[in-house]
């Protein structure tokens, strides 16, 4: 009896598990009177489908009046949570000009490694709470990377000219944690800090870039598999020794890729110049060059350039961002939600959506004291010495030739001393304006500040927020151009290649690109969808240029641990089999071959198990 029950098991589980296939039904009667239970029916109109098993199908009817369907494959369209995904417009746009970024990582397979991308550039606001979770930080990858500056605090890598942030934002910013852009790197690239500008200077110190190279090659040589090198940076002089050190980077197979220069001439630039070096030229949004990029021959590929939106280096006390900041203090801050005691708006209102609005019935300018003005304060300006303390003001005024002024007055004194102007333009929208507040003024206990508008008749403005904060903590993202904002895009990309068959090749990057006309000729354009897909069909190719040789060390979560280092197993978008995230996805196909499979090792090995327990009882009643 127990063998009965034992294969009825296993006969239900094959039927069960069984290959599913789908049929287009062409009969003519309705086929419910001819299948059974077994064999779903699927109506579409006046159109019919059958879902079952092929042979109890095949074995109903024949193939007149059936047609099978060969399910195409579909995944879950991966589109990120982050609030600034649809300000991206080089990764996803509606006129298609992007790098069809979503698409690429609907293919990218879920790998247990980050491949490291050194950005040698003016550092890195590593506290960025966008930025953070993906830099490598500690033991051999010092305090959130090295600063090679001969005259700096050569621990201090902090960027504090904004360049190298929005750069790493660009190429690994965490993607879909509900908050800023999303990196192109999908969370799957890890950062390497290397400053080479000296404090707030966006020169680059020759001496420094030498001992950035010379630290890569270090790190590589202790086994660390570098791959890719971020060079935003150029210069029109031809420079033998740049060259050779270069060179000498690319012999030990790590890539580099640098900016072709904003010109916008044919002359080559340097180091994007080097034979070496992958150059990059940008494109703008309707995908020409941009003015302003170098062109020509030498140009090796184009991308994404022109109001490119990442992270940036400065705090603007934002409230959606305020529960990520470790540290922070507000002097004053209003935000015109509702009327406040210490604020004064004279003629202007509060609008339901939280602004305070004025519209001019007269012409008017801003003197002493005038009724165009929101009068806020007095208050104590004193805050604590943090790294960023800033006056902020998010506004708008859509007409040209109209004028917003943030004034402030310190102590009794109640002349006005302008501190941010802004010009208003047509079709404008809320931008946020910032200031440095000065030391000197936290010596007064009581101090004011004005928001006047100036304009004509029928001229409006608006106030979103005004506040006096500060914090250590940027959380800040900027638009930016240029072709150093392109050149992250490529190696980004590059990045993602590698990580899919451990192996780069320029060629590779070239042939599968888009060519674009443009009035210099036609030109190569990135597109990472078209890459990544040859990438994955081409994984067992043998003959690369360079060669995919592994040799190094990965950043993976079983290897953090022996590094010896801080860093963060890999956070974002892990593949757990549901389809959610980016290369995850719900394929129509299914796995039912792989199910039966296991359930037929299943049903053998529950056989052996109890025919074993079955003569090893016989054998103690012995």
């Amino acid at each position: 009896m127990r063998w009965f029950f034992c294969c009825l098991f296993f006969f239900i589980c094959l039927q069960t598990y069984a290959d599913t296939s789908l049929f287009k039904y062409l009969g003519k009667n309705h086929p419910q009177y001819k299948v059974p239970a077994a064999v779903k029916i699927i109506k579409i109109g006046n159109v019919f489908y059958l879902s079952g098993d092929k042979d109890l199908i095949y074995s109903i009817f024949d193939n007149s009046s059936i047609k099978e369907i060969n399910p195409p494959k579909r995944k879950l369209k991966f589109f990120p949570n982050d609030d600034f995904f649809e300000n991206q417009w080089g990764l996803h746009n509606p006129g298609d000009t992007d790098i069809n970024w979503p698409e690429a990582i609907d293919i990218l397979l879920p790998v247990n490694k980050s491949p490291i991308v050194v950005v040698m550039d003016s550092g890195i606001a590593w506290n960025h709470p966008d930025l953070q979770s993906n830099l490598l930080t500690g033991g051999d990858f010092g305090s959130y990377g090295y600063n090679f500056c001969p005259y700096d605090n050569l621990t201090d890598t902090y960027d504090y000219a904004g360049h190298g942030t929005h750069i790493a934002g660009i190429i690994g910013a965490v993607t879909n944690n509900l908050f800023g852009i999303a990196g192109i790197g999908d969370n799957n690239i890890k950062l390497l800090n290397m400053k080479i500008t000296c404090g707030n200077s966006f020169d680059i110190n020759f001496t420094a870039e030498l001992s950035a190279i010379s630290k890569i090659l270090e790190l590589k040589e202790a086994g660390y598999n570098i791959r890719f090198v971020n060079m935003s940076f150029g210069g029109s002089e031809y420079i033998k020794e740049e060259e050779a050190a270069l060179k000498t980077l690319t012999d030990n197979e790590i890539y580099l890729f640098s900016a072709a220069g904003n010109e916008g001439e044919s002359k080559r630039e340097f180091p994007a110049g080097y034979e070496n070096v992958i150059s990059v030229g940008s494109l703008n949004r309707e995908n020409e060059i941009s003015s302003f990029s170098n062109y020509g021959e030498w140009v090796d590929i184009y991308a994404p350039g022109s109001d490119i939106i990442a992270t940036f280096n400065e705090y603007l006390a934002k409230p959606e961002s305020l529960y990520l900041l470790s540290n922070y203090k507000d002097a004053f801050r209003n935000e015109f939600n509702e009327e406040q005691q210490n604020t004064t708006l004279n003629k202007w209102r509060l609008d339901s959506s939280g602004h305070a609005t004025i519209t001019l019935n007269t012409t008017s300018s801003c003197s002493d004291n005038v009724s165009n003005s929101i009068i806020m304060g007095p208050f104590n300006p004193d805050l604590p010495e943090y790294r960023n303390k800033n006056l902020i003001v998010k506004l708008k005024s859509p007409y040209y030739n109209s004028q917003i002024y943030l004034d402030w007055s310190m102590g009794n004194n109640q002349k006005w001393l302008s501190v941010i102007k802004q010009s208003g333009y047509t079709n404008m929208g809320f931008i946020y304006r910032y200031a440095k507040w000065p030391v000197s003024i936290e010596k007064y206990d009581r101090v004011k500040l004005r928001i006047c508008f100036e304009g004509i008749a029928g001229m409006s403005a608006s106030i979103d927020a005004v506040r006096v904060s500060a914090s250590d903590t940027p959380d800040a993202f900027l638009y930016d151009y240029g072709t150093s904002m392109a050149t992250p895009f490529v190696t980004a990309s590059a990045a993602l290649s590698y990580l899919q068959m451990d192996s780069f090749s320029k060629s590779d990057l070239l042939n599968n690109s888009d060519t674009i006309p443009s009035l210099y000729g036609n030109i190569k354009k990135l597109n990472l969808s078209k890459f990544l897909s040859f990438t994955l069909n081409d994984n067992t190719s043998e003959d690369k240029t360079p060669d995919g040789n592994n040799s190094g060390t990965d950043i993976t979560e079983d290897n953090i641990t022996d590094n010896k280092t801080n860093i963060e197993p890999v956070n974002g978008n892990e593949n757990n089999g549901e389809g959610s995230g980016g290369g995850g996805g719900c394929s129509i196909a299914g796995t039912a071959n792989n199910n039966l499979s296991f359930l037929i090792i299943l049903a053998f090995a529950f056989f052996v198990y109890r025919f074993t327990i079955k003569n090893t009882a016989s054998k103690n009643n012995e």
